[in-house]
């Protein structure tokens, strides 16, 4: 009913202006991370081969498997890894702390593109207490796994892409993807749904698609030039052209 709709539309304008709510919308995603990390983990499985291969990274062991160089696994999570830990030490609370950074970039990613696609504000707080509330969101937290640093990056990877102002700035997106690539070797299937998803909403599909394709293919190409060196590596030391390989 009318009366019913006003308090619904009342409800939501105030939770889209005040500024309240959008501490109490940080403080209830925040929270619940920080919140996990006071639990004891203990890198198991996948978890404890990226740490382990960060901390021989951090030491300057290299990229190793048993003591002998490997292209087995992406690179990208400890190599990532492996930065926190030149300057922390290997630790699951280094860990934790870095990838509890990444998920108040994805956060903020999340509002701004919110705000940015639906030109609400409503609509990006409401995306913003989705991923607050979201369970695997918050778990993965603490754990040496790829998924929070890996969501972080196709995140500013998209956030800049939306926002592009030139095609010059096609060459950071590419190289977000490609490192982004290094971490989970099937990212590079985002980049053509992004241009195709681009392509569907411009007013004038057909004249668009010709730049929109060499765009495309810009971002590919720096995407590939950002794994190269991983490449170039794998065959050096362990004799195959691995371009990058999945777990």
């Amino acid at each position: 009913d009318r009366p019913a709709a006003n308090r619904l539309a009342r409800a939501l304008d105030g939770f889209a202006r005040s500024p309240c709510a959008l501490t109490v919308l940080w403080a209830l995603f925040l929270l619940p991370r920080v919140g996990v990390l006071l639990v004891d983990v203990v890198p198991t499985s996948d978890a404890a081969w990226y740490f382990g291969r960060a901390a021989e990274l951090a030491a300057g062991l290299g990229y190793l498997d048993k003591g002998e160089p490997t292209a087995f696994w992406p690179p990208g999570w400890p190599l990532a890894l492996s930065a926190v830990f030149r300057l922390t030490g290997p630790s699951v609370l280094a860990v934790g702390l870095f990838n509890l950074a990444c998920a108040a970039a994805t956060a903020w990613f999340t509002l701004a593109l919110g705000r940015r696609l639906f030109a609400s504000e409503a609509a990006a707080r409401t995306g913003l207490l989705l991923l607050a509330v979201y369970p695997n969101s918050i778990g993965y937290v603490p754990l040496a796994l790829t998924e929070v640093f890996y969501t972080a990056l196709l995140m500013a990877g998209c956030w800049l892409f939306v926002t592009r102002q030139s095609a010059r700035m096609l060459i950071p997106v590419g190289g977000i993807f490609g490192f982004a690539t290094l971490v989970k070797a099937q990212t590079l299937v985002v980049v053509p749904v992004l241009f195709a998803i681009e392509w569907l909403r411009a007013p004038d599909i057909w004249r668009r698609m010709p730049a929109l394709v060499l765009q495309g293919v810009l971002v590919l190409a720096v995407a590939a030039l950002t794994v190269l060196p991983w490449t170039v590596r794998n065959h050096q030391q362990v004799g195959h052209w691995v371009a990058v390989s999945a777990n």
